[in-house]
């Protein structure tokens, strides 16, 4: 329709909006005699106006006799069985107050809706939201408790209370990231689809009526306006006179068109351009109804990255170039006009929101080549490359570095000096691996072997010039850096260090033991670490603007050390740091700068800062996207640290992909490496949390050894993956495999970080686990207890293990048939993972579940209700039939 004919209909509306309602529809006929669809345009903007509010909303609608609105009840007041509290809201049709049992017979905050007598058009309205609530159980659902007349002869509804904030406003008082968001979005799918499975569409959604509890639980609100597809009969009425909400309705709606479930994918796309832009696509507040119709039946939507561009993006809840694409795409799907091109149901949205997270191709974009290659590589972010091409570019990459200085002339010196020593530095390394490949050998010819041929010859063969001698062993350091083999660059340092005589290369030697430094605390070694950083630290520090990239490199290790050393306060202020000198010294885009990221990732999940920490990690993949270096390894590097951050807050599906392609990749483009059995371990202890335990163990043994292999056996992630193996080995059966393991880990871990060490005493917990797996739960108890008094002391990093130590002590507890006793730890470790944990994590369900169960078996409150949602969650991340969810259901139907 053009302007013209706009600006005619809306004048023709102006003008029957004016008249009594009765009078409406003859106008109509008049002024609209020789245009059908003038009349018929004109017809459904009546419509509109006319039910565009719900019934507990809108203008009373008593009887034209002088009947007044009833007075407000008073507090105390019964209704049925309840006592009525607090007005909450007052509309048209009825009221909701807040109300509680009045007959003692348990506790129960309630919401009650009482209609008004007058009320009659939206009493059939009122029956129909009551049965449709009694047909609906899901956990995502205010539940219809009870229902009735009260003594005044009013109908009443009785539903589940709801604590909490609308969506959008539980969201802008976190800040929450775009993660949450879509998340909470998924929950929100998860019920509406739950509703359409059931034949029921809700027509009405938008964040008044989607509330999130404290606990991160999304609930729907009011069906007062929803349509059962299997009522046939009424669909005429229906259709033309539902109450909606303007800025959230789809086109259908506006012009009395048959509503479907793709009318709730519609408001389902605007609530989900709302969450992540602040605004909606369209706002109706000062608009002629005629123009808001035009602009939801006619006007294509505007996308969610163009609407912030246009308006004050530095205020946006997420950034611009987060929406651009795939989410672009996803919402502009449901704001289609016809309901036939939306998403065929709000599972396909929920999956292609879940194809994005993965990194995937999302349906709604097509299958173009360049595109799913382009999700591929984001997703990925390496490409599978000849290992020998690994160190043609690393040794041809040397030329090409320049040091940066503040003075111009000390820049040009730097320059002049590493120009020389790069150039001799990558002859040398050319020789040498011509060298080792054209020596003869049954093994194939790989990127290792040509590198440990290359360490072997490099202290004989450059022995009389000591000066190239470090230099060429620092960058052979390097690439046993790269290939994640510590072990082998230990060794390479360890000799060099040992034939340094007096005329060696200082730099070289700072630099050896710098790296040497690094390499220690892979291992394990943080004594021996923090003993060689400050003698390289030292040496930067006689010569600082010649060795900014040197000491640079030396805050990255600093802040490693504080890390291990449970300093993740100090880790953290030096990684900033050193990301604000580092910025400043090679810019925002390097791929140092990246590291820098990866590394204040780590330690910003260490210390449960886990929104910064995902941040942080999205940073670094920028970086190496923009330098063109998504395949890289370093890039893959973090790849794996992302699923290990999905991993901790217990996204554990997410974890499984992002794991398994960080491992499987990384060893087909570099072979086995540290960094590739650290993604190996979490992916095993992914599929154990999961319940598939066979293909855990054909993962775990194999992690292990390659983690020994590269980083040692008394290494903190060998001592990590051997946990992650007995885990494993205890809930298959086979605990005396496990007790033998763990006891071997126990002596590595005593002898490397102590008795009070957090891995030390991780691995005591697990042998405390081992003891009540084995049916002995008394000792188990006394286990567990005994570690919560030295994980407190350990600080920050211990607080994870200090619920996994009270949840054990609740369990052997249980075992004793002490549920009374348990209920005390289990409590404290609800609340624990509470303030660590995300919302939707199963082990903050797990614990949830042990305390509900503790409850049941005590005769306490609350304890169905734990259960309830308890069971539900973990049925959500582990699957229905896993025996952490068969447990929590067993304790559900336990007689009180």
């Amino acid at each position: 329709m053009d302007a013209a004919r706009w600006e005619i209909l809306e004048a023709l509306f102006a003008e029957a909006v004016a008249l009594p309602v009765d009078q409406r529809t003859a106008f109509c006929k008049r002024a609209c005699a020789d245009d059908p669809e003038l009349l018929e345009e004109l017809r459904s903007l009546l419509r509109a106006h006319e039910t565009d509010e719900s019934p507990l909303d809108r203008a009373p609608t008593l009887p034209a006799t002088g009947a007044t609105l009833p007075p407000v009840a008073s507090p105390g007041t019964r209704v049925g069985v309840w006592r009525l509290g607090a007005l909450i809201r007052r509309g048209g049709a009825g009221e909701v107050y807040s109300a509680t049992r009045a007959d003692g017979a348990f506790e129960q905050a309630v919401a009650l809706k009482l209609l008004y007598r007058e009320a009659a058009p939206d009493i059939e309205r009122f029956h129909a939201e009551r049965q449709i609530l009694a047909s609906l159980d899901h956990p995502g659902i205010a539940r219809l408790l009870d229902g009735g007349v009260a003594d005044d002869g009013r109908l009443y509804a009785v539903v589940e209370y709801v604590e909490g904030e609308s969506i959008t406003e539980h969201c802008e008082l976190r800040h929450a990231d775009l993660a949450y968001r879509l998340a909470l979005f998924l929950q929100v799918c998860d019920v509406v689809s739950y509703a359409h499975r059931n034949l029921i569409v809700h027509r009405d959604l938008k964040p008044g009526n989607i509330l999130v509890t404290p606990e991160g639980r999304v609930k729907l609100l009011d069906f007062g306006v929803a349509k059962r597809l299997d009522r046939v009969g009424a669909a005429g009425a229906d259709q033309t006179c539902a109450p909606y909400t303007s800025d959230y309705a789809a086109p259908e709606q506006l012009t009395g068109q048959v509503i479907t479930t793709a009318t709730d994918v519609y408001a389902l796309g605007v609530l989900l351009f709302e969450l992540l832009t602040g605004q909606r696509p369209w706002r109706s507040d000062s608009l002629p109804i005629a123009r808001v119709v035009q602009l939801i039946v006619h006007d294509e939507a505007p996308t969610m990255s163009g609407a912030l561009a246009r308006a004050n993006a530095a205020s946006a809840p997420v950034a611009v170039r987060s929406l651009a694409g795939d989410l672009d795409a996803i919402v502009a799907t449901c704001l289609r006009k016809g309901a036939a091109d939306r998403y065929p149901t709000v599972n396909a949205l929920k999956e292609d929101i879940e194809r994005h997270w993965r990194s995937e191709p999302v349906t709604v974009r097509g299958r173009a080549r360049r595109y799913v290659l382009g999700r591929a590589l984001k997703r990925n972010r390496w490409g599978v490359v000849a290992g020998g091409l690994v160190f043609v570019s690393l040794a041809a990459g040397l030329a090409g570095t320049a040091w940066q200085a503040r003075r111009a002339e000390l820049e040009r010196d730097v320059a002049r000096r590493s120009a020389t020593r790069e150039e001799a530095v990558r002859y040398q390394l050319t020789s040498l691996f011509r060298k080792s490949i054209a020596q003869k050998s049954d093994a194939p010819v790989t990127a290792k072997l040509m590198l440990d041929r290359s360490a072997q010859r490099v202290l004989t063969e450059y022995r009389d010039d000591p000066q190239l001698t470090g230099k060429v062993m620092v960058t052979l350091a390097d690439l046993y850096g790269a290939l994640g083999d510590v072990e082998g660059e230990v060794s390479l340092i360890e000799s060099f260090l040992s034939a340094a005589g007096a005329n060696a290369d200082r730099e070289s030697l700072a630099l050896a033991k710098q790296k040497l430094a690094h390499a220690e605390l892979l291992r394990g070694h943080l004594t021996r670490a923090a003993e060689l950083l400050p003698q390289a630290e030292a040496y930067w520090a006689t010569a600082p603007e010649k060795y900014r990239e040197q000491n640079l490199e030396g805050l990255l290790v600093r802040g490693t050390l504080q890390r291990n050393q449970g300093d993740m306060d100090g880790s953290i202020r030096t990684y900033q740091t050193a990301i604000a000198e580092r910025t400043a010294f090679s810019g925002a885009v390097h791929r140092e700068t990246a590291n820098l990221y990866n590394s204040l990732a780590i330690s910003l999940t260490g210390a449960n800062r886990l929104p910064e920490a995902l941040e942080a990690y999205r940073v670094n993949l920028s970086i190496y996207e923009k330098l063109g270096q998504a395949e890289s390894l370093d890039a893959l590097v973090v790849l794996g640290n992302t699923g290990t951050l999905a991993f901790r807050i217990g996204r554990l599906s997410e974890a499984e992909g992002l794991l398994k392609t960080a491992f499987e990749k990384q060893r087909a483009l570099a072979g086995d490496s540290a960094s590739a059995s650290a993604a190996m371990g979490l992916y095993g202890a992914t599929l154990t949390a999961l319940g598939r335990l066979p293909e855990a163990l054909a993962v775990l043994p194999a992690a292990v050894d390659m983690t020994t292999q590269f980083v040692g056996a008394g290494s903190p992630l060998a001592i990590q993956n051997r946990l992650f193996l007995t885990d494993a080995l205890a809930l298959s059966g086979n605990l005396p495999k496990a007790r033998e393991l763990a006891a071997q880990n126990l002596a590595m871990a005593s002898e490397r970080f102590g008795p009070a060490g957090v891995l030390t005493l991780r691995v005591r917990l697990s042998l405390a686990r081992l003891e009540l797996e084995s049916g002995r739960a008394q000792p188990a108890q006394v286990q567990f207890e005994a570690l919560i008094e030295p994980l407190r002391k350990a600080g920050r990093p211990g607080q994870p293990l200090i619920a996994y130590a009270l949840i054990g002590s609740g369990e052997a507890l249980l075992a004793q048939d002490k549920a009374a006793e348990a209920v005390m730890p289990l409590q404290e470790a609800v609340e624990l993972r509470q303030k660590l944990l995300s919302p939707q994590s199963w082990e903050l369900a797990q614990a949830r579940a042990r305390l509900g169960e503790a409850l049941k078996r005590s005769q306490g409150k609350g304890a169905t209700e734990l259960l309830s949602q308890a069971s539900s969650d973990l049925a959500a991340q582990l699957g229905k039939d896993h025996p952490q969810v068969l447990r929590a259901r067993r304790a559900l139907a336990l007689s009180p």
